[in-house]
């Protein structure tokens, strides 16, 4: 299933929003940011 870019967009906003607050900085995982957003990594680069 494919999203508009915009959805995406907000989509990783959001979950590395609420990645770096729990963990800060520091300790944030793109895979966990990635995961909770429904993407891949190459998207989020």
């Amino acid at each position: 299933m494919q999203f508009p870019k915009e959805e995406i967009k907000n989509n990783i906003l959001m979950a590395a929003k609420e990645e770096f607050m729990k963990k800060g900085f520091e300790k944030a995982s793109i895979r966990t940011i990635t995961a909770a957003a429904q993407t891949s990594k190459v998207l989020l680069y």
